[in-house]
């Protein structure tokens, strides 16, 4: 059992996007800076294994990862949808896509370095690139009883949003329908 364990292990390859202050050693990590965690933490623990922007696609092959993980980057980058593509690209069928986005009503939502802003709506509305949604969630660091009440309130006391997608293998499920539209137009006209 340990063997069979220890071999799906070496067999399950994952992606750290944004890696950043997130370095993990089970995962191929991936930022745009050489020395992401350098800058982010004044010292130095590790370096990134791969250097890319993510907003102008990954440099992996088609279906290779397991899993993919995006805390704290999306809301960093110019396309989210192309990183989103991008994640479906390089999973494998019924691979997972997880990730934490800030939660827009939070004050870590409006920092200078954030391009988007996201919502449990925005959150769902990225899986329609080939992926079902597994799970979407708010979290808050505060342990308080009535989080939804005092929500209702406007006391926001939600800091993010903690999502899981899981690969579908039709990357876009409206492509099928494209194809009878323009068999359609493509007849003569009688």
């Amino acid at each position: 059992m340990l063997l069979k364990n220890y071999i799906r292990g070496i067999l399950t390859l994952k992606l750290n996007l944004g890696s950043g202050t997130d370095y993990r050693r089970d995962y191929i990590n991936v930022d745009i800076h050489p020395k992401a965690r350098l800058i982010y933490q004044n010292f130095y623990v590790e370096e990134v294994d791969v250097i890319a922007d993510l907003s102008h696609g990954f440099p992996f092959r088609d279906e290779v990862f397991h899993e993919v993980l995006a805390r704290q980057v999306l809301e960093h980058l110019e396309d989210v949808d192309r990183a989103i593509i991008e994640s479906c690209r390089v999973l494998r069928n019924g691979g997972i896509l997880q990730g934490v986005v800030p939660y827009f009503k939070s004050d870590g939502a409006y920092r200078l370095a954030h391009r988007t802003l996201f919502c449990e709506y925005d959150v769902v509305s990225l899986a329609k690139y080939g992926f079902e949604v597994v799970s979407v969630e708010r979290r808050s660091p505060l342990r308080l009883p009535f989080k939804r009440f005092l929500d209702l309130f406007l006391w926001n006391v939600y800091r993010t949003i903690e999502f899981r997608f899981r690969k579908t293998g039709d990357p876009l499920p409206f492509k099928s329908q494209i194809a009878v539209v323009k068999d359609i137009t493509d007849q003569p006209m009688e």
